[in-house]
């Protein structure tokens, strides 16, 4: 069995998801998830389960995944015995301590990290692609709505991911590389598609709308804002928007990276920061 616990935003779930199925399928065994811990230690960001808005099984193990009474101190303890104290001929394997194949060739394992890493999972692009097909029921009126008015225009739609770590107190919880993009990014991201495309329309995502119309905005392009989303279905919602976009200009984020993998679009250029390059795709285009 490959298990895991899930934590984190809806982008750091999908890592996670994305890996244990990709391993439990390449090494012909069952998957399980703990579907609480992950959730009940975020006192910081207050995340939750979002995966259930995805047509996908979660199935779950108690005794694997840690979810019993104490759970949390036995895996503390399972993670410095290298194995499941609970279960002791399955590997306790941490993403950070592990190599590559560690993982890949994993048979018997619990995973624990955010596995954001596309080549975990590559072999199985067309599974994971399936698994993250949005239920119905969150394409509501409003979002059709959207994405219809912003296809009436008929020309290359591409989407521009903004995070700013706004909402990180802690300057630990900053990945590598410094907290976000510099507005020449976004200008010369721009600029490079701009010459790639025909009349492109720049679609905003962000949280921070309000930075992008005062540092990058200048009226060079044509750029719309995507409508404020509220409530537990808004990441989901988003995310389903962005797929649809033609090409992609994102940020150090794994909810931006999933919306720009998940377009299937053949032709789509991606734009991304260099620090990403590590574990991003090849194909996609890495600047400063």
């Amino acid at each position: 069995m490959i298990a895991a616990t899930l934590y984190g935003g809806l982008g750091n779930q999908m890592f996670i998801y994305a890996t244990v199925r990709a391993t439990s399928l390449r090494n012909k065994t069952s998957m399980a998830f703990n579907l609480k811990q992950g959730f009940k230690d975020d006192i910081q960001f207050h995340r939750f389960l979002e995966l259930n808005h995805f047509q996908l099984e979660l199935p779950q193990s108690s005794i694997a995944t840690f979810d019993v009474p104490l759970g949390k101190y036995i895996r503390f303890v399972s993670r410095k015995l290298g194995f499941n104290l609970l279960k002791p001929s399955m590997r306790f394997i941490q993403e950070r301590k592990a190599q590559r194949d560690d993982i890949i060739k994993a048979r018997n394992a619990f995973l624990e990290g955010y596995l954001s890493y596309e080549s975990y999972f590559a072999d199985y692009a067309d599974v994971i692609r399936r698994d993250f097909t949005v239920k119905e029921r969150y394409l509501t009126q409003p979002v059709m709505e959207e994405l219809s008015s912003i296809k009436s225009y008929h020309r290359p739609i591409v989407m521009i991911g903004i995070r700013r770590y706004q909402e990180c107190a802690k300057s630990s919880a900053i990945p590598p590389g410094g907290a976000a993009e510099t507005p020449a990014y976004f200008k010369n991201a721009m600029e490079k598609i701009a010459e790639e495309t025909v009349n492109p329309v720049f679609w905003v995502f962000s949280q921070q709308q309000e930075w992008f119309r005062e540092n990058v905005d200048d009226g060079t392009y044509d750029v719309v804002y995507a409508k404020p989303k509220e409530g537990v279905d808004s990441a989901i919602e988003d995310l389903y928007l962005m797929m649809q976009c033609d090409h992609f200009i994102i940020t150090k984020s794994t909810y931006y990276w999933w919306a720009a993998w998940l377009s299937k679009k053949t032709n789509k250029m991606v734009i991304c920061p260099a620090i990403m390059k590590k574990g991003g795709c090849k194909e996609w285009v890495y600047i400063d």
